[in-house]
């Protein structure tokens, strides 16, 4: 992440006028931490709860969620959270509420469960997100563990697990387009 004297993250990183790159990790006692190159600088906030994911959304906004099913959207300056969604409160059922992958289309977001729920969340405005799953995929073999989406070419996504299994979609139809072995399990998609 690239911050200047905007960002409440800056007062750790450098001086007015310049643009420093700050690296964002999050941990299993629900920290989020700030660095600068090796250097931890700060602790952003500490949610208590795994953070399992994160990415920047809408292009001016960071998502954060934790293993309890709570996404919080922060602005793009790390000053204040401007909207926190719970997975549980949203209105589809899922099989589970552990985020482990999170991306972003336009104004929708897709996130994955560990069991393999993938969820599509509207993101339009300040009205309460509207969400839906997706009906091709309900229980995967083994836990899902990344996903990603491919903009550029074509409008798909990929998940995959430690089944060592890739499924392809349509972002548009929805429906599922292939599903292949890469033999070793799958811990993350880009």
């Amino acid at each position: 992440m690239i911050v200047d004297e905007k960002n409440a993250a800056f007062k750790n990183t450098g001086k007015k006028g310049e643009r420093k790159y700050v690296i964002l990790t999050g941990h299993r006692d629900g920290s989020i931490c700030m660095w600068k190159f090796y250097q931890y600088q700060s602790t952003l906030i500490n949610y208590k709860d795994e953070v399992t994911c994160m990415n920047y959304c809408n292009g001016n906004q960071i998502a954060f969620c934790t293993r309890r099913g709570y996404i919080h959207i922060w602005d793009g300056y790390l000053s204040n959270c401007l909207r926190i969604i719970e997975l549980s409160q949203i209105g589809c059922q899922v099989l589970s509420f552990h985020i482990v992958g999170l991306d972003f289309n336009k104004h929708k977001m897709l996130l994955t469960t560990i069991t393999g729920d993938v969820v599509e969340i509207s993101m339009k405005g300040k009205k309460k997100p509207r969400a839906k799953k997706y009906n091709s995929i309900t229980k995967v073999n083994g836990e899902m563990k990344g996903m990603g989406i491919l903009n550029q070419m074509e409008s798909v996504f990929m998940t995959g697990g430690e089944a060592g299994y890739v499924y392809s979609y349509d972002v548009n139809s929805k429906e599922l387009i292939d599903i292949w072995v890469v033999g070793l399990p799958i811990t993350s998609i880009a």
